[in-house]
């Protein structure tokens, strides 16, 4: 089933409480504790207490995610800055103004999977820097996931700490035919279109309740979110890749509505 990477509270609220939908599916598979400060732009979107997905800080005031994780819950708040839940007073805890999702956004394809959500005042975190440079996106180019989704697609709750994991960027064309070719009719959506990207490495994935978290690259000091989490085949399956909206074709959009918003 193609999945997207949405948490627990998120699917039983589509499903049980909307009707029935597509499953979203985010979490790091094999990865590794996230250092406290190591991702200062990482943001839990928040819907009466719980994590359901990821997002970064790409203003003080406006914070970038997916946009299947707007389309049937409002998050109340955003935490950021912390790594770990257990320890709240460590988060900056910032209430929600107002969200704003990408006009073509398709839920039966995931095309356009984009939004922003803005924040009731500022944050005094760092942001993360926008990619513009497609050859950031290179198949082979060494890429990191980060989130507090869960370690395989059939876990309940994902950790209590921020993870992260090493990945690689996968040819376009190649995660394009895994998926046009790996799925049987009835299994959902099976389409990776232009506006996507793809990262895997082996074991290593974004699950359940990394949806709308960064996939970044480094250079120096210097840190590029060339990636959003979207969707998957599974967590960590072999041959599916997962898949990420592109940010680099998302830069009219990105700027339009910040300036709109502000």
């Amino acid at each position: 089933m193609r999945m997207m990477k949405m948490g627990f509270i998120l699917i039983w609220v589509s499903v049980f409480g909307y009707g029935m939908g597509k499953v979203q599916e985010p979490r790091i598979v094999g990865g590794s504790l996230a250092a406290q400060g190591e991702f200062p732009y990482i943001v839990s979107l928040r819907y009466r207490g719980s994590h359901y997905c990821g997002g970064s800080l790409i203003h003080p005031q406006i914070v970038m995610t997916a946009a299947h994780c707007l389309e049937r819950i409002k998050p109340d708040e955003v935490w950021l800055g912390g790594t770990d839940f257990l320890n709240p007073n460590s988060f900056e805890q910032i209430p929600v103004r107002a969200i704003r999702i990408h006009p073509y956004f398709f839920q039966n394809t995931l095309r356009n999977d984009i939004a922003l959500v803005v924040l009731a005042r500022n944050s005094s975190l760092s942001t993360v820097a926008m990619n513009t440079d497609p050859s950031r996106e290179d198949a082979g180019t060494g890429v990191t996931v980060a989130g507090w989704g869960t370690e395989d697609s059939n876990a309940p709750t994902g950790p209590n700490q921020l993870m992260e994991a090493g990945l690689q960027m996968v040819k376009l064309a190649d995660c394009m035919s895994y998926y046009s070719s790996g799925l049987t009719p009835g299994q959902g959506s099976s389409g990776v279109y232009p506006g996507m990207i793809c990262a895997n490495a082996p074991g290593k994935d974004s699950c359940q309740g990394d949806s709308g978290g960064p996939l970044v690259w480094q250079s120096g000091k210097t840190v590029y979110q060339v990636g959003i989490v979207s969707f998957g085949e599974g967590c960590a399956q072999k041959c599916f890749p997962g898949v990420y909206t592109q940010v680099s074709a998302y830069r009219c959009f990105i700027l339009h509505m910040t300036n709109d918003i502000l």
